[in-house]
């Protein structure tokens, strides 16, 4: 057993990966021992402290508004270089993008219902 461990109890979390430069690496590493946490512990306090920086509470409408407007040029510029691009298709892949990256079936289905065809 490690001498400098810390128990890491896994509840509902989710894994985010992230590569760092070393020097930043080196210094997470000190500090965290030094301080008896976590690595996570730690970037879960700092993105906590970031979110309520950046005032969550009723972000994530225009959040998914921007996700929106985002995956609706992304489709006028693919329909513009390949006219024959199926609607359909475009929707099925980001229904999948947007699943894998994490978000909740709910939030999906409201980005696609808001996706147009560009018949408009």
């Amino acid at each position: 057993m490690p001498i400098l461990s810390v128990d890491k109890k896994k509840m509902d979390n989710r894994l985010v990966g992230v590569y760092l430069p070393p020097r930043v690496f080196r210094y997470l590493t000190l500090f965290t021992l030094a301080k008896g946490m976590t690595k996570s512990k730690l970037l879960i306090l700092l993105i906590e402290d970031w979110m309520r920086n950046v005032n969550v509470n009723g972000k994530e409408s225009n959040l998914i508004q921007e996700i929106v407007i985002r995956a609706n040029r992304e489709w006028k510029e693919k329909k513009k270089a390949h006219p024959r691009a199926s609607h359909n298709e475009f929707k099925t892949k980001l229904e999948t993008e947007l699943l894998d990256k994490g978000l909740p079936q709910k939030q999906v289905d409201t980005i696609l219902t808001q996706i147009q065809d560009g018949k408009n």
